[in-house]
């Protein structure tokens, strides 16, 4: 059978990372009897985080999380109507891997949604796995598709829906989505100290970021299930690239289980010592 969405796995004391690719050889999703629908983007690059156990994707996550929007992935939300099973979702590019030495890992993937959504949307995306700290950068992200095209940093839904969420410095309120330039960091508290986030960005960046109650019904993603409502909430950060765009970047750090006071003085650290990245 077909292999599905290849993982990288970065295990730490404090979280485990599992990051999903596709190639040539390994489709970006599977979808079988009516279930996972909307499974487009599953091999892209997404980029789960266990930094409380799995309590961020437990509950209502795959209805309420927007499959067009997972994290570490860059999208134009598109999709299509799959007509049969077992269909390949192929990447028409042969570079994806990644390599470790069980401490320090990296992985690269060129890839173009071309054979999994029809979109003409591609990108070059890399991750480097650096002992408690993931720097995620990407390059020539094109298409001609007159679409919003995006990064996904985070879309993380919240074990507390009162658990703090600032950005640059600003603390966002429940229901709030602000656009905001020059973004050097952000930080989302946890409910422990493990399962707080870091983000920094080497290169003052642009975001869009949120919290709000995002939701959907498991119906749309297995046509056997309910279709009563769900929700959730959760914190998020996308990059914005337009529409159409042509040969754009990104560049930001994530920070699992890190301080508030420690992101902000990396941001500050970093700054110094490299100035931008990209």
């Amino acid at each position: 059978m077909m292999p599905y969405a290849s993982q990288v796995i970065d295990t730490k004391p404090t979280y485990v990372a599992a990051l999903s690719m596709f190639s040539k050889r390994i489709s970006a999703f599977e979808s079988i009897g009516g279930q996972n629908l909307l499974g487009f983007y599953t091999g892209t690059g997404a980029l789960s985080i266990y930094n409380n156990g799995d309590a961020a994707l437990k509950g209502n996550y795959y209805p309420t999380v927007d499959m067009t929007s997972l994290p570490g992935t860059t999208t134009d939300h598109k999709t299509k109507s799959i007509t049969a099973d077992n269909l390949k979702y192929l990447n028409p590019y042969s570079w994806s891997g990644g390599i470790s030495d069980q401490t320090f890992g990296s992985a690269t993937m060129q890839y173009s949604l071309k054979n999994v959504t029809g979109s003409s949307l591609m990108a070059r995306k890399s991750w480097f796995f650096l002992n408690g700290k993931i720097v995620a950068l990407g390059s020539g992200i094109s298409s001609k598709e007159n679409l919003n095209t995006e990064t996904i940093v985070e879309n993380r839904q919240l074990t507390n829906p009162t658990n703090a969420f600032s950005v640059g410095g600003t603390t966002l309120s429940t229901g709030q989505t602000k656009t905001v330039s020059n973004v050097k960091w952000a930080y989302l508290n946890g409910s422990s100290q493990n399962e707080s986030m870091g983000y920094v960005f080497p290169a003052a960046t642009t975001v869009t970021s949120y919290k709000k109650v995002q939701s959907g019904d498991w119906k749309t993603l297995n046509t056997r299930n309910s279709p009563s409502p769900v929700s959730a909430t959760y914190a998020g950060l996308r990059i914005p690239h337009g529409k159409a765009p042509q040969n754009k970047s990104y560049s930001y750090i994530l920070l699992p289980g890190k301080s508030k006071q420690a992101t902000e003085a990396y941001s500050k650290k970093w700054m110094l010592k490299f100035g931008p990245i990209i």
